[in-house]
């Protein structure tokens, strides 16, 4: 009997182009999510790629893109995310209407029975704040139909949604003009959304001390880097409990 293979293998040759010519723009469609959404070695290549094509003849992918949302399943979230993330790359004014059609669409009602757990109004959220935020790139520019747009989303029920609209018209070029509007708009115990600022990572404050919010009987772990393999040094350990 032939000995199992069940060691992990590191392979090193580059992922092959993808193959876009000849396809239709649905086919392209497809590929160039597969792509944007796959893992392992040369993704980030493969992730460029796939924005790049997705670029090439905007309204026409466009009409893709739309066919493909409204085909759907009300449940099939992941797809109808990378849809409309896949409009919101292309970066074309044509994207605005669908985009649009998107953020503004009303939220279904929650039909998860565990609050605790998985949310669909959740799920549904997620995907209008993406359309949301890729409507206030045109709106940065001084779009005025992307900033039309994010003034109706402002006067949506969701608070992600009206805190996304906010941020994206208050870092438009007509922010400033547009905020005593917006504030009329938005409920006074939730105005301290005119003040966030979105901060790069490394910018944020960090937790000097992310331990003394432990209980008292925590037991950490022996943190050890893993050996790169190939190296010549040892085989990776799992990191072991600290004995008292």
């Amino acid at each position: 009997m032939d000995k199992p293979q069940v060691g992990d293998q590191l392979h090193t040759q580059r992922r092959p182009s993808i193959a876009y010519g000849g396809l239709t723009h649905a086919g392209r469609l497809q590929a160039a999510l597969q792509a944007m959404y796959a893992s392992g070695q040369d993704t980030q290549d493969a992730y460029n790629e796939a924005v790049e094509n997705l670029k090439r003849d905007p309204e026409d992918m466009l009409v893709a893109i739309a066919a493909a949302y409204g085909r759907c399943l009300a449940g099939d979230y992941a797809q109808r995310q990378a849809l409309v993330h896949a409009a919101a790359v292309i970066g074309h004014p044509a994207t605005l209407p669908f985009l649009g059609s998107v953020a503004l669409s009303e939220i279904p009602a929650e039909t998860a029975g565990d609050s605790h757990g998985f949310s669909t109004v959740a799920e549904e959220t997620i995907i209008r704040t993406t359309a949301a935020d890729a409507i206030a790139k045109f709106a940065h520019t001084g779009d005025k139909r992307a900033i039309d747009l994010l003034v109706r989303c402002v006067e949506s029920p969701s608070f992600s949604l009206r805190r996304a609209a906010v941020c994206g018209l208050m870092n438009s070029r007509k922010g400033k003009a547009l905020r005593p509007r917006l504030k009329a708009l938005v409920p006074k115990e939730q105005h301290f959304i005119f003040d966030l600022k979105k901060t790069a990572v490394r910018q944020a404050l960090q937790v000097k001390d992310p331990t003394r919010h432990l209980a008292k009987d925590h037991k950490g772990y022996d943190e050890r880097k893993p050996v790169i393999a190939g190296s010549g040094g040892d085989r990776p350990t799992t990191p072991t409990r600290k004995r008292r």
